[in-house]
């Protein structure tokens, strides 16, 4: 099969919530190719983390974290990385398979990273703020959840102060880890806090703050249904700009489209150019074939597609990883070897 790909989203802690994550977008994306035809994936690229709009050590002003290891804290990610995976999945029923190979294992990515940005320098998380946060997700609309645009519960201003080191925006006292995801950085985690841009300002290396996007430089509103537009690189993820003057919810299975930015990615759609049709993009496993051809599409179950066309696994944390060989969700291809994504990587 043909690999032409489709431009994927990262629907990760790390990608989606400044809350336990802050940044770090481009880590679980799944790699798949980007088509001519297709709309690049909302800040970034697959694996990376999409950079921009994620929220995010140094010594200034560190403060003191809690204990990973206190049970009130572990008890507390993992309610919230529950909550998360079963909003996520929910909001992106399509892309889901495609990031975690179960609930199970998308549970415990997130709520291992949850504690750990817990107990980063700068962090002000207790188990009252990450339960209150969980709880949140529940009411929150996947447009929000999928563009960023967060209550502030899950985003407690951090301590450090501007020009610290951060993989976090939590860490921060802006609430914004520029950098994250972009190219040139420390196995794409390590940014640096600073003041957020406005909307319509420069982007800071290549990032923005959550609920925008860098275009052209430039930090830009991700804009909502109903909102006006001219195309839809305007509108939020999974929608288009219906008619060429209203954000709208991209087309259901069997839509009539021309792209497949016509079709909703979040459901798993693409456009068949065959039928001009919105059609359902198969998950397959390891071993299996994947890519995509003018009318059918694969994607793999937390794995990648490689160029010969078939699934193969991401590298377990401690193996050796690079750019065809990606590691698994959760961890960053750090020095040639998959690591826990962590604040003592960035001094």
């Amino acid at each position: 099969m043909k690999k032409i790909g489709l431009a994927m989203l990262a629907l990760s802690s790390t990608a989606l919530l400044a809350f336990a994550c802050g940044g770090s977008s481009d880590v679980d994306v799944p790699a798949q190719s980007t088509s001519p035809t297709e709309p690049e994936a909302p800040n970034g690229d697959p694996n990376a983390p999409p950079g921009s709009g994620d929220p995010g050590s140094g010594s200034a002003g560190q403060g003191v974290a809690p204990n990973p290891a206190d049970p009130a804290i572990v008890s507390a990610c993992n309610t919230f990385a529950d909550a998360l995976c079963t909003r996520t999945k929910a909001c992106a029923p399509g892309l889901y398979p495609a990031l975690y190979a179960n609930d199970a294992s998308c549970v415990a990515t997130n709520a291992k990273r949850c504690a750990k940005d817990a107990a980063s320098p700068g962090v002000k998380l207790d188990a009252n703020s990450t339960n209150a946060c969980a709880a949140s997700l529940a009411t929150l609309s996947c447009e929000d959840l999928i563009d960023e645009r967060l209550p502030a519960v899950c985003r407690p201003a951090g301590t450090l102060v501007a020009g610290a080191a951060c993989v976090s925006g939590l860490q921060c006292q802006s609430g914004f880890c520029a950098g994250l995801g972009s190219s040139g950085g420390k196995g794409n985690i390590c940014g640096v806090c600073a003041v957020p841009t406005a909307s319509g300002g420069a982007c800071v290396a290549g990032t923005c703050p959550a609920g925008f996007t860098c275009s052209k430089n430039l930090c830009v509103a991700r804009k909502k249904i109903g909102d006006a537009c001219k195309a839809t690189s305007e509108c939020g993820t999974g929608q288009v700009c219906a008619n060429g003057t209203t954000c709208a919810a991209a087309g259901s299975l069997g839509s009539l489209c021309a792209l497949d930015a016509d079709c909703d990615v979040l459901q798993g759609l693409r456009c068949s150019f065959t039928t001009n049709k919105c059609t359902q993009l198969a998950i397959v496993d390891v071993g299996q074939s994947c890519g995509f051809t003018a009318d059918t599409g694969a994607l793999c179950r937390a794995s990648d597609c490689a160029a010969s066309g078939v699934c193969i696994a991401r590298a377990k944390e401690g193996a050796a990883c690079s750019v065809s060989t990606r590691c698994e969700s959760g961890l960053a291809c750090v020095g040639a070897k998959c690591a826990q994504i962590d604040a003592s990587l960035c001094k």
